[in-house]
């Protein structure tokens, strides 16, 4: 095996600050990748250009052995707005994109760079260097995420479909995404599938947390969500039919873990609360939390409900899954993972209805029906060992440098 010099280009990476806590699935896929990678001998650097949580350049850093190069645009002047109404070009834009592309230039004179990978999310590979092997890993669909939670906002959408036309390397981790993409974009490539890599932490469990959740649900079941409560995530569907869930189980509690966001300009607890009516004592919200609080709450649920609008390849639901857990997820996007009634339970996207029929098969199951489905949730994820996926993707990149220019 070559080692080889490798560049992620994104807008968000998980740093010391916050690699411990619930970040976006970008963050963390990445975090996740560049470790092994390093692991396994490469030179692994990453480029994090305007990353929102940031409001100035940070200093670079290297973590764990990983070179993260933190670079800002500057903030859009009052000017360029006139000039894109007349011109129709979008400075800001441009400013970012050739940042990016002259940090590369630089780089790679300094020493060679081997590949270039981008994330799909902001486009940061609108304007390629054309002069190294590249790829496009999808990490969103803005069109269709756009849609899915109400949004109207053109020009990400333009420039992820430009982006998408400039590359003639794409993969990404679920098929029916790179799917919809190829066919809507009328792309001529193939995109490869590639599936995250998944190995389970291993915690010092706190379970101050979970005691804590054991006396307010004084023992009792409880289904888990867990993440960042949003429209995108269902918790609009969960909100539709949480008191027809506690209605029919006066034993069950709805427990959701995550930093709120308001939905429609109010806060999902206060949504959930609402919905759920007389049964509001029976729903209980945590913030964010690290995983070894967290984790001993997934283990203790009686199954995770995460009925994502959209989603592509649930982190969150694979880590459910390896700590033998039902996940309830939604069809298409969950039916990479999920065999619906074997290893989990499909519902329809967008479908309170249907949410609350899944979550009815899982309350129904036996013990001993639960317990099995548990198992054949965890034997799942051994399809997804860094060993295996790693190797792909290496295998992959191999490809990309091979074919490069021709």
């Amino acid at each position: 095996m070559s080692f080889k010099r490798i560049f992620f280009v994104t807008n968000e990476y998980v740093n010391q600050k916050t690699r411990e806590v619930f970040s976006g699935g970008l963050a963390n896929y990445l975090y996740k990748i560049t470790h092994i990678l390093k692991e396994q001998g490469h030179d692994v650097n990453v480029l994090v250009i305007d990353d929102p949580w940031l409001t100035r350049d940070e200093e670079d850093i290297n973590l764990n052995g990983i070179n993260i190069f933190y670079r800002m645009s500057k903030k859009r002047q009052v000017h360029e707005f006139f000039y894109k109404i007349f011109t129709g070009v979008n400075l800001k834009l441009v400013r970012k994109q050739t940042t990016i592309k002259k940090f590369l230039e630089r780089e790679n004179k300094k020493r060679k760079i081997d590949i270039i990978q981008y994330a799909s999310h902001c486009s940061p590979g609108l304007f390629p260097l054309q002069s190294v092997p590249q790829c496009v890993r999808i990490s969103s669909y803005n069109k269709m995420w756009q849609i899915m939670d109400n949004l109207h906002n053109s020009s990400l959408v333009s420039q992820e479909r430009e982006m998408y036309k400039k590359h003639k390397f794409i993969y990404g981790p679920l098929k029916y995404i790179a799917d919809l993409i190829k066919e809507d974009l009328s792309l001529k490539v193939d995109i490869k599938t590639i599936e995250t890599p998944f190995q389970p932490k291993e915690v010092a469990e706190d379970l101050s947390s979970f005691n804590k959740l054991a006396e307010m649900t004084k023992g009792k079941p409880y289904l888990l969500f867990y993440g960042r409560p949003s429209n995108l995530k269902g918790c609009r569907e969960i909100a539709d039919c949480i008191y027809d869930v506690l209605s029919a189980y006066p034993d069950l509690f709805f427990v959701l873990v995550g930093e709120q966001m308001p939905m429609e300009g109010i806060l999902p607890e206060d949504i959930m609360r609402e919905s759920a009516k007389e049964h509001a004592g029976r729903v209980v919200f945590f913030d964010r939390m690290q995983h070894d609080n967290l984790y001993p709450i997934i283990k203790g649920a009686r199954a995770c409900v995460l009925p994502s609008r959209i989603e592509n390849f649930s982190n969150v639901c694979i880590e459910a899954m390896s700590l033998r857990k039902i996940v309830v997820g939604t069809t298409p996007f969950f039916d990479q993972i999920i065999e619906n009634g074997k290893n989990g339970f499909l519902c329809e996207a967008s479908n309170a209805h249907s949410l609350k029929l899944a979550i009815d098969k899982v309350m129904q199951l036996s013990q001993e029906e639960l317990e099995e489905m548990e198992e054949c949730a965890h034997a799942t994820i051994s399809r997804l060992h860094p060993d295996k996926i790693v190797k792909e993707l290496l295998e992959y990149y191999d490809f990309v440098i091979e074919n490069w220019g021709k």
